[in-house]
């Protein structure tokens, strides 16, 4: 994410930035080339799949493209930028190779141009779509978190428990979308997502698999072209990230989602006090709303060409940003919603799946003008902690702490913090056990018959009060407890 000082946002999402920011991370030597040899874009392997099969399947530069309005002015002048950076030849900047070659990315990535108020100013405006994946990827810089030879590992291991659960969910998600239904049983999206979901499922080994990530990473796949090998590690990116922290979203009884909802309470009880008064009197459940919002970003609510823009604006700032859209959707409808019982509140946001029911433009707009202090992210977090409502999972609880110095400079405990972070990815000692127990095979795995229609009120109104089942990482609790960084309170 960008700092969001560069962006005039307040200054909620400055905390972090310091450490994980790749733009200040000292560009690496350029790739290895022949004597006076330039080279360029074209010459490198792209992970995402054929360009006739992302125009035939709509997804890559052409996902959406028939339902994204075009931009003009800065979007224009990247445009135009873009095409005079690809004509000249260039030698390569990146380290690794999980990173797709094109103009776009290669642009950001050049140590002169990829500048915090640059990637901030293309995702505010929303860039070419074209060009938009590459931008995500500059921004996040997954590159820092790459393992070589892990999601081929990862994809090796026998695990029958988790694939049954991950296919459950593989024909319900997008099947309006033709890359998730054509050509053949599992169709190519459909093999994709399971692939990559299976990846994570391992790879984080306190979290593993759990519905609703299935969205997720079945947009990040549309998006990208169906690059498997970026989206993971694009996902993994953001889950250890100190300022989106979203492998603690999908952990034992979702204790970052919880979070996030209950500082959204705190902030909506603030704002807007007679609004969130009518809520509580209505006994309006989260779980029919601000759960659903906040767990994928707007995914499960908003037309996707819509939630594109929300990632656009949490991809530029920092996951409260996802807060600061669901206030400014209460305040733009407050008129509507105030006089309304408990169906009509519903009613209401239903309807916000509807093409034109939001301008996302002015929903951004207004959101970056929405306040939310640190002092305030410092209190609401302060009370979530203390509330008996919620039960944290050890592990989990030191993410969460974290907020409670949220935006105040310490570099010797943010650098701790991402440490911690990053300790949650699954290590060599831990993938040989899963090789011992599981075993190891190479061959493809066959999809299970179709499963019966999902309802998303099934999942959203058990997930609050589900119970983790007791698995073979459990045990990892006990180790991981000596690692967790200690916080100070906020004075």
């Amino acid at each position: 994410g960008i700092n969001a000082e560069y962006m005039g946002m307040g200054n909620a999402c400055s905390s972090t930035k310091n450490v994980s920011n790749p733009r200040k991370v000292k560009a690496a030597a350029p790739a290895p080339t022949r004597k006076d040899e330039d080279t360029t874009a074209e010459k490198l392997e792209d992970p995402r799949l054929p360009a006739e099969n992302r125009q035939s399947l709509k997804i890559g530069e052409y996902f959406l493209s028939d339902e994204i309005d075009p931009h003009s002015g800065k979007t224009q002048k990247f445009s135009s930028k873009i095409k005079q950076f690809s004509s000249k030849p260039k030698k390569l900047q990146t380290p690794k190779s999980i990173i797709t070659r094109t103009d776009s990315e290669l642009f950001f990535l050049d140590t002169k141009l990829a500048s915090k108020a640059s990637i901030s100013e293309y995702l505010k405006s929303g860039p070419p779509q074209r060009y938009r994946w590459g931008i995500w990827k500059a921004a996040m810089y997954p590159d820092r978190f790459f393992r070589k030879g892990l999601y081929e590992t990862l994809l090796s291991i026998d695990h029958p428990k988790l694939e049954s659960e991950i296919r459950k969910d593989i024909n319900r998600t997008y099947p309006e979308f033709s890359y998730f239904t054509d050509e053949g049983n599992p169709s190519i999206g459909q093999d994709q997502l399971f692939r990559v979901l299976k990846a994570l499922g391992l790879v984080f080994p306190e979290v593993g698999y759990v519905q609703g990530m299935n969205f997720i990473i079945g947009f990040f796949l549309m998006l990208s072209g169906g690059s498997e090998i970026e989206v993971f590690w694009f996902y993994i990116s953001i889950a250890i990230d100190a300022n989106f922290q979203m492998v603690g979203h999908f952990g034992p009884n979702f204790p970052m989602v919880n979070f996030f909802v209950s500082v959204f309470h705190y902030f909506f009880k603030k704002k807007m006090p007679d609004l969130h008064k009518v809520f509580q009197d209505e006994n309006v459940p989260d779980p029919l709303w601000i759960l659903k919002w906040l767990m994928t970003n707007f995914l499960y609510i908003f037309p996707l060409p819509s939630a594109l823009r929300v990632w656009d604006y949490v991809l530029s700032d920092c996951s409260f940003a996802a807060v600061r859209v669901a206030l400014t959707i209460l305040k733009i409808f407050k008129p509507a919603l105030i006089n309304k019982d408990i169906a009509g509140i519903q009613e209401l946001f239903n309807k916000l799946r509807e093409k034109d029911m939001v301008n996302i433009e002015i929903v951004l707009k207004d959101a970056r003008e929405m306040e939310i202090s640190k002092k305030d992210i410092a209190q609401a977090t302060q009370n979530y902690l203390a509330s008996p409502t919620y039960t944290i999972p050890p592990p989990f609880k030191p993410l969460i702490e974290s907020f409670l110095t949220f935006g105040k400079k310490d570099k010797v405990r943010d650098t701790k913090l991402q440490e911690y972070l990053t300790s949650f990815i699954i290590t060599e000692e831990q993938i040989n056990q899963l090789k011992e127990k599981h075993g190891v095979s190479e061959v493809p795995i066959e999809p299970e018959p179709d499963q019966p229609d999902f309802k998303e009120e099934d999942f959203f109104f058990s997930i609050a009060e589900e119970e983790p089942e007791k698995n073979e990482v459990n045990a990892l609790e006990t180790n991981r407890a000596s690692q967790m960084p200690k916080n100070d309170q906020p004075t």
